[in-house]
């Protein structure tokens, strides 16, 4: 309706108005200018040199029956009560017929609402627009939420209605003025992996929200495309399958066997586990590893002539010490009792017979899960100390 130029230490701005007070006030700070909106005078004796214009008929009305006292904070929401309603020569004839002079002369003029035509049916209503330009944030996503379907047509349908979910997560959003960032909590679909990316500026709904197509896969290829690979150790249990009391496969003679077991892991593996592993079947708590783990693998490796299992994990960031100790739980709870268990069951053959690979050697109190960078080749006794980067057995 209005465009406002003004000008601070050589640095321009062009700005239109109405616009949110908190943007109005972001442009100004693009170019210095600090003092409350309401501080600002349209005088022509004004620190910053400020020029209006309009190519509307009504803002033109406006603009002709201003006064220098009046404030840009006045103005702005003088264009706001204006903007909407009866088509500007309307508004503007009602303006060039009469005596007003300043804002407040305006505000009056007009009251509360714009002068209706009783010929015409008038109802009011919040109507969305497209704007005439498009500014689109930066947006770092904290944390993404997996949510019911159910649950995301509702947040989609009435977005300023209070969520528990955003309510939990009102610590993840908030806006960086350092590095003109908004920090945000994205909502996905479980169902179909559409998203929604949440600013609730403190609120428990969605303040400021953007539907986002693809979500899950856009995530997911994040993760894969950043995470980096770490890798566990663990001692294996391998023996024959064979009905005789001294029948165990030690490290070193396993060793022999590398190919069989890497082919019977990668056949053993099931269709859903194909991207993620063992993490497919993780649930969510909340608790950040869903977010940061992207995928763990049974795996093998010959080191140092021995034969010792791996699990290989790809994480994004760092895992803190609580999340790096739920990780460690699940993993072993799943190869203990999950794909573990089951793999130990499976005969593998190999050109001295069938062998049975365990990834869990059935002793609570000196089974250990190492971190690669405190792996030196051998596993700690029971009663050695451990350190934080290994978990014991029934722990």
């Amino acid at each position: 309706m209005i465009i406002v130029a003004m000008e601070n230490d050589g640095n321009m701005l062009r700005t239109e108005l109405p616009k949110p007070t908190d943007d109005l006030v972001d442009d100004l700070g693009s170019i210095g200018i600090t003092e409350p909106l309401k501080s600002i005078t349209l005088s022509k004796d004004s620190p910053y040199n400020t020029k209006l214009y309009s190519e509307s008929v009504l803002g033109q009305a406006i603009i002709e029956r201003l006064s220098e006292r009046d404030s840009l904070a006045a103005l702005n929401d003088l264009c706001y009560q204006l903007y909407k309603g009866f088509d500007d020569t309307f508004k503007a004839e009602i303006i060039n017929e009469s005596n007003a002079r300043g804002i407040q002369d305006l505000r009056t003029l007009f009251g509360t609402d714009i002068p209706l035509d009783m010929n015409k049916f008038t109802i009011k209503a919040q109507l969305d627009y497209a704007p005439s330009q498009l500014f689109p944030s930066r947006c770092v996503v904290e944390k993404t939420v997996p949510i019911a379907h159910e649950d995301f047509m509702h947040l989609m349908n009435a977005p300023m209605k209070p969520n528990a979910v955003i309510k939990e997560n009102i610590d993840k959003m908030f806006y960086d003025h350092s590095d003109d960032t908004e920090h945000c909590l994205l909502l996905i679909d479980m169902q179909t992996g559409d998203g929604i990316l949440v600013q609730s500026e403190g609120n428990d709904f969605a303040k400021q929200a953007q539907y986002i197509p693809n979500a899950r896969k856009l995530y997911d290829e994040f993760r894969q495309d950043h995470a980096k690979e770490v890798k566990f150790y663990c001692p294996l249990k391998v023996v024959w399958d064979m009905d005789y009391e001294d029948n165990e496969v030690y490290p070193e003679d396993a060793a022999d066997y590398y190919d069989n077991i890497k082919q019977a892991l990668a056949e053993d593996e099931m269709p859903e586990e194909r991207d993620r592993g063992l993490m497919y079947w993780y649930r969510d708590q909340g608790d950040g590893i869903d977010d940061k783990v992207y995928s763990a693998r049974m795996d093998v490796e010959v080191y140092e002539g021995e034969l010792v299992g791996v699990i290989t994990a790809k994480i994004v960031g760092e895992l803190t010490d609580d999340e790096n100790r739920t990780f460690k739980d699940y993993i072993t709870g799943q190869l203990s009792d999950g794909a573990g268990e089951g793999f130990e069951q499976r005969p593998i053959s190999t050109s001295g017979g069938d062998i049975l690979v365990s990834f869990w050697n059935g002793d609570n109190d000196c089974w250990q899960l190492i971190h690669e960078d405190e792996f030196d080749g051998e596993f700690p006794e029971p009663d050695e100390d451990i350190d934080d980067n290994i978990i014991m057995g029934g722990m």
